[in-house]
């Protein structure tokens, strides 16, 4: 590819890019004298709500205005229109941020239109009078509950929205009222109002709305909240005025102080529940305690916790990283705001637990007890970057590895910025990516060294002269290993990521010279700079995608291309020369744990002593007598000493509400599918099955039941989606619900398939669904 010249400078730049507007400038006044393009003003007929060519009353769609044309909740000021001899409508529209569109509009019949926005195709669009059974009313008609002032939820308390019965006041600017519009039979309706001041214009979306809290969707976007009162939680609490007049509601909604206080009964029992941890946190992490099998519990208490706040469950992702295993444990919030789970540990474990889609930061060990206060309605205001950059409020941490977490809350670093990295997938080589990415590592290593070294200043209360200080490191090498290591295994995923990404974009882009760019073996030279040998790894949660990356990476998968046939323990020396020879990297703990995670895959496509022979072999690589114990629980768990072909249920919470749903099915055997609509597998694996559904239809032997959750299958496409695929036996659960049902069958990510018996025991936890047909004559056969 040719480069620019270094003497061509920023004057000569400027130079041409005036060259480049004055000929376009003139292109297009040549254009249009040539093409007969004259000024014009937009027929009356077009004026009014239109939406896609299905015509279905759905306001999928855009309201063309006398004043403007909307797009995306934005109202758009048209700039110049023009007639071209074609009959085609050609203008520009400029937004109140001066984003600018260009249009081109064409009048098919009275009731239909065609629309070009940009470089898109031109759509078809239908005329429909009331959207969303959309009608025309005025200010009289809107609720009183409306009609007030607005303030932001984002911590700030500003005053963003005032409405009155003839102006809205928005950021302290009046605009006059000339439209509203109710939509939706629902309540609550919504209204969309279109206001004006002097020549701009906005539109302003009012939903969800209720005499607390309002969403209102404009400029883009869909809608942010708003609270009536400053002093109001930042978050919309679904039944507020049950929440305002419990004990807690009233104690958390006050102004008083020590009105958050943690009770006296709940410090208690935090006490008590600390006071029986008869062993000391690890000293480091090379102690030979380091892989324990054993349990940790989390406590804690929710500061403004009520029951009617619409949740009684947090969750906790916990995952094997040796083995692949899933086992989410639920956090139990009592009513009066105190939680507690018991953790299954291998390792130490720096991770999350889940509270209302808000991801709090917790480091534990095996055998340890930690407790966690914060206040929860400061932590639900918050969005979840706040949280990855360690900006939580009002969180106290007690227990043995207190100060652990202390130290570890109290650094961030810079993390992958999505919109760039996606420019520079298609714009930067490997190399150059390489060389950038090494910068960042090195900036994020450099503020760790500077948050390691800075020193904390105390008083010496033993000196004579009371102004001698001594200096103390802030954090503990423990924390300094889990950071430093958090740091470079972001730093590792990034990588693996950026030459995943340009593959998939080289496949649609066969042009652009940069994604057909070979990358290097140099690239992955990162991998020599990490402490691959080094267990501490496993501690942080981001291990478990770097792993995966690590095994699926191009070196390593280029030995299953170039030995399709070839058996797994060829496949494997083949992986082992790419690790010594292409990667320059010795055997080490990291690429031992990739071969126990494939094991269980192998000892299922075996009978039991082919299994054992096989991880005979294996095992001899295995230099970690962790993972050797972790391989030999793994072939029993699919090659069990003992035989059973199924297995009843515990008798737990989470059975009942299973229970619930499967016992009306008992007789038959069940087919469970854990779903839901924003899942991409899930819905295609429905839609590759629904001739096989309609094929056994009826069926007297067997059924199948789909279970998903309210937040992740939103109700109108839930609805929709269902009818498409003629569902039967649905359930939508509460996510506490679904919470219980992840911990009983042990899965974080769907879809999940699980069948029972007909006496309605489990047949099989993770049942291959892909194989259906394959499988269902051996599971009637049994069932005789």
């Amino acid at each position: 590819m040719n480069q620019p010249s270094k003497d061509f400078t920023l004057k000569d730049i400027k130079k041409l890019l005036i060259s480049c507007f004055v000929f376009i400038f003139l292109i297009n006044i040549t254009i249009a004298q040539e093409s007969n393009i004259s000024k014009a003003s937009l027929p009356e007929t077009v004026f009014g709500e239109w939406q896609g060519e299905t015509g279905n009353g759905e306001y999928n769609g855009i309201l063309i205005h006398p004043g403007f044309i909307e797009t995306g909740y934005r109202a758009f000021k048209y700039q110049n229109i023009y007639l071209g001899e074609n009959g085609i409508y050609l203008f520009n529209a400029k937004d109140n941020q001066s984003n600018t569109f260009s249009y081109q509009l064409e009048v098919l019949t009275k009731d239909s239109i065609q629309l070009k926005i940009g470089d898109n195709p031109f759509r078809v669009f239908v005329k429909h009078q009331n959207p969303l059974d959309g009608k025309h009313i005025t200010i009289s008609e809107v609720p009183n509950e409306l009609k007030r002032s607005w303030f932001t939820t984002d911590g700030e308390n500003n005053l963003e929205f005032s409405v009155g019965n003839q102006e809205i006041t928005f950021r302290n600017k009046a605009y006059t009222i000339e439209e509203i519009v109710s939509f939706t039979s629902k309540e609550p309706r919504e209204y969309r109002f279109v206001v004006k001041n002097d020549q701009e214009y906005w539109m302003f979306y009012f939903k969800n709305w209720d005499e607390h809290y309002l969403q209102v969707g404009f400029n883009g976007k869909a809608g942010d909240m708003y609270k009536a009162k400053k002093e109001y939680p930042n978050f919309r609490i679904k039944n507020f005025s049950e929440y305002a007049s419990s004990a807690n509601g009233k104690r958390h909604l006050s102004n008083k102080k020590g009105a958050s206080a943690v009770p006296e009964k709940v410090s208690k029992w935090i006490d008590d529940e600390l006071a029986k941890v008869n062993s000391t946190p690890l000293e480091d992490f090379e102690s030979p305690e380091f892989f324990k099998r054993a349990n940790a519990k989390l406590i804690g208490f929710l500061k403004g916790y009520d029951p009617s706040l619409g949740f009684k469950t947090g969750i906790i992702y916990l995952r094997n990283n040796i083995t692949r295993e899933d086992y989410p444990i639920v956090l139990q919030i009592h009513p009066n705001g105190k939680f507690e789970a018991t953790l299954p540990l291998t390792t130490p474990l720096y991770t999350h637990f889940v509270i209302e889609n808000k991801w709090i930061p917790f480091y534990i060990e095996p055998e340890q007890t930690l407790s966690v206060t914060l206040d929860l309605l400061d932590l639900l205001a918050i969005n979840r970057i706040s949280i990855l950059q360690n900006k939580l409020k009002n969180i106290e941490y007690d227990g043995p590895l207190a100060k652990e977490n202390e130290e570890l809350l109290g650094f961030s670093f810079r993390t992958r910025d999505y919109e760039a990295y996606k420019n520079k997938i298609r714009t930067v080589s490997p190399k150059e990516f390489k060389n950038e990415q090494l910068i960042v590592l090195e900036e994020n290593l450099h503020q760790l060294d500077k948050y390691k070294n800075n020193s904390i200043i105390i008083e010496n209360e033993n000196a004579l002269d009371a102004k001698v200080h001594v200096n103390v490191n802030s954090i503990s090498p423990k924390v300094y290993t889990i950071l430093k290591n958090k740091i470079l295994l972001q730093n590792a995923v990034t990588m693996f990521d950026f030459v995943m990404d340009r593959e998939y974009e080289a496949r649609k882009d066969t042009i652009n010279t940069f994604l057909q760019e070979s990358v290097p073996i140099e690239f992955y030279d990162f991998l020599k700079t990490m402490p691959l040998n080094d267990k501490n790894l496993l501690v942080s949660t981001e291990f478990g995608t770097f792993i995966n990356r690590f095994e699926y990476c191009d070196p390593f998968m280029k030995t299953s291309v170039l030995m399709p046939t070839s058996s797994f323990d060829d496949r494997w020396k083949m992986k082992d020369l790419v690790l010594v020879n292409e990667l320059g990297l010795e055997n080490n703990l990291t690429y031992e744990i990739s071969k126990i995670r494939s094991v269980a895959f192998e000892f299922g496509r075996r009978d039991k002593e082919t299994a054992k022979a096989f991880w005979d072999r294996l095992k001899k690589d295995i230099t970690n007598p962790f993972l050797q114990e972790e391989g030999n629980r793994i072939l029993e768990k699919v090659h069990p000493t003992v035989q059973q072909t199924s297995y009843k249920l515990p008798d737990t919470k989470a059975t009942n509400v299973f229970r619930e749903i499967v016992d009306p099915f008992k007789g038959k055997i069940v087919f469970v599918d854990f779903w839901a609509t924003t899942c991409a597998p899930c819905v295609g694996e429905i839609k590759r099955m629904k001739e096989i559904r309609k094929q056994y239809k009826g069926n007297k032997d067997f059924v199948f039941v789909f279970i998903t959750e309210e937040r992740s299958s939103p109700i109108n496409h839930y609805t929709k989606f269902v009818q498409e695929q003629e569902l039967e036996h649905i359930y939508r659960l509460p996510l506490d619900d679904y919470n219980y049902l992840r911990e009983l069958f042990k899965f974080n990510g769907i879809p999940r398939y699980v069948v029972l018996n007909k006496d309605g025991n489990v047949l099989n936890d993770d049942f291959p669904m892909h194989n259906f047909e394959f499988e269902l004559n051996g599971i009637l056969e049994e069932s005789k």
